[in-house]
């Protein structure tokens, strides 16, 4: 494991991450497996990339060799990047759930655009996305007290529950 300070990237070459004086290494782009869309034969994909100095967050849907690619947010954050993606079931959308900094958001595509939503500022290792069959999201994530917790939306407000208490989160 490579121990990594924020802000350290200035002088690396574009897409690496610098590792001490003069010496770097490529920031792969981290993704998930793909998803089958519902009700087409589309699937998508998300991805963070670091380009042109900015850490980005990638939504992608196609077929073989016909893709669309949307900017979902842009983070100012390298901490954890494990994310939650699926298909809200009511609207059949994709949605992703993810951490910037120690804030927790649901993006979720409205058809045209992103909307996203806080839900905790409490976090500390990513969070994984679930939705009811009434489309309801539901997030799990580890927060800065080592709790694992879920955050689910009740009448337009987030609400979480802890789960377990002194939880160790393991950083891949």
């Amino acid at each position: 494991e490579v121990l990594y300070q924020k802000g350290a990237d200035k002088g690396a070459p574009e897409g690496h991450r610098l590792v001490g004086p003069g010496l770097s290494f490529p920031v792969p782009p981290q993704l998930r497996v793909p998803e089958k869309a519902p009700g087409t034969n589309q699937f998508g994909i998300v991805n963070y990339f670091y380009q042109n100095g900015s850490l980005n967050l990638y939504y992608h849907q196609g077929s073989q060799s016909s893709w669309t690619t949307t900017l979902v947010d842009t983070l100012t954050s390298f901490d954890d990047k494990r994310f939650g993606f699926a298909y809200n079931p009511a609207t059949g959308r994709p949605s992703i759930s993810y951490q910037n900094g120690s804030t927790l958001y649901l993006a979720s595509f409205n058809g045209t655009s992103w909307d996203r939503q806080t839900v905790s500022s409490n976090v500390q290792s990513g969070s994984s996305l679930a939705f009811n069959q009434a489309g309801v999201p539901i997030i799990a994530y580890g927060d800065s007290r080592s709790n694992l917790n879920v955050a689910y939306q009740q009448d337009g407000s987030w609400h979480s529950n802890t789960i377990q208490s002194g939880v160790i989160f393991v950083k891949d």
